[in-house]
């Protein structure tokens, strides 16, 4: 903890040397401080509006970690509450009606859309992002106000993301994989460069921020139905050895197990119908993959990528099948991007693409 006065002096010195020397750091936020507002200029900048903060906050999946986060809570409190009072509530609640029950769940469901959207509404309130001398400059926040200043030579790629729900509703999320600890506080370790907009507006706005950036992306071909069937089965195939040991050790209430069949095929379909390729006419590489019900689009350049290894298991090589590993600098760190079960030429183009470099 430092005054506001000496993060002022530690600024201006290191705008004096950005010319010579630029890199990635988080700063402390200073009213004082002209870091803290757009400054006018012809450079675009993006300020969230109120309503899409708020869609932003209420399309956000982080209510599933919180409902296992209460079950945990519930199994942590049975430790601790002597067991004659967990069987006297138990007992209780086992004599109420159904629609009780039912409205004792919604409470919890509600309780965990409501925290959710709090701690979004806190970490990106009064979100601005703007250029300045070759950084991106982000400050947001409503308790703690963070401004973080990234270097436009640290992108190492931009990733447009989209869970389930906001594919639906066309919204999307533009992130940023830095070669810095810039995006340490991340949900998932990438700085976010516009929380939510409309999809169509999404590669258009980001590339007016990241100037490499294609301004249209290429027809991402779907991969056939024996190559995505072979992911569906990777996730359905384990799900219902789960689903048949649940039900033989827990009859007969464990073979209501079976309902997971549908959500893992749910989910390998989902994997599969996204798990994508291809090529743009600026060096520019598309992988897309789906995971956990969430579509990410990375945009790599031929530059900025530090490995890339296509593998094959003896199966795959017989019907000409093969994985894609794209390496990345994240952080201080590396970050895997896969593309499963391409065409065996179709990875094979890919990586001479990246060969001959």
């Amino acid at each position: 903890m430092i005054s506001r006065a000496v993060v002022t002096q530690i600024q201006a010195k290191r705008d004096a040397v950005l010319k010579n020397d630029r890199q990635t750091e988080i700063f402390f936020p200073d009213r004082d401080s002209e870091t803290e507002h757009i400054p006018a200029s012809s450079e675009f900048s993006y300020q969230i509006k109120g309503h899409d903060l708020n869609l932003y906050a209420l399309t956000s999946l982080g209510f599933l970690p919180l409902m296992l986060g209460f079950l945990a809570i519930y199994n942590r409190l049975s430790d601790v509450i002597p067991q004659k009072y967990i069987n006297a509530a138990v007992k209780t609640l086992e004599n109420r009606s159904g629609v009780v029950l039912s409205l004792l769940a919604i409470v919890v469901i509600l309780l965990a859309l409501g925290f959710s959207y709090l701690v979004v509404i806190n970490r990106y309130f009064h979100f601005e992002v703007h250029p300045k001398e070759k950084q991106l400059v982000t400050s947001k926040g409503l308790l703690q106000q963070n401004i973080v200043t990234a270097s436009q030579e640290k992108i190492q790629a931009v990733v447009i993301s989209q869970s389930f729900l906001r594919q639906a509703l066309k919204l999307a999320t533009v992130q940023l994989v830095l070669a810095s600890q810039a995006a340490d506080e991340e949900q998932d370790d990438q700085l976010v460069l516009l929380p939510v907009l409309s999809q169509g507006l999404a590669l258009k706005n980001a590339s007016r921020l990241v100037k490499w950036l294609p301004q249209k992306i290429p027809r991402l071909p779907v991969g056939r139905r024996f190559e995505r069937w072979k992911i569906i089965r990777n996730i359905l195939l384990p799900t219902i050895l789960l689903v048949v040991i649940i039900g033989l050790f827990f009859q007969p209430y464990g073979w209501l197990s079976v309902v997971l069949l549908p959500v893992a095929f749910w989910i390998g379909y989902y994997a599969s119908v996204n798990n994508r390729l291809a090529l743009t006419n600026a060096d520019v590489l598309l992988a897309q993959n789906g995971h956990l019900l969430t579509r990410k689009l990375y945009l790599i350049p031929r530059g900025r990528i530090q490995a890339m290894s296509m593998q094959q298991t003896v199966l795959m090589a017989r019907v000409e099948l093969s994985h894609l590993k794209i390496i990345l600098r994240s952080g201080n760190e590396k970050q895997v991007v896969q593309v499963r079960y391409l065409p065996k030429k179709k990875a094979e183009e890919i990586y001479r693409w990246y060969r001959h470099k």
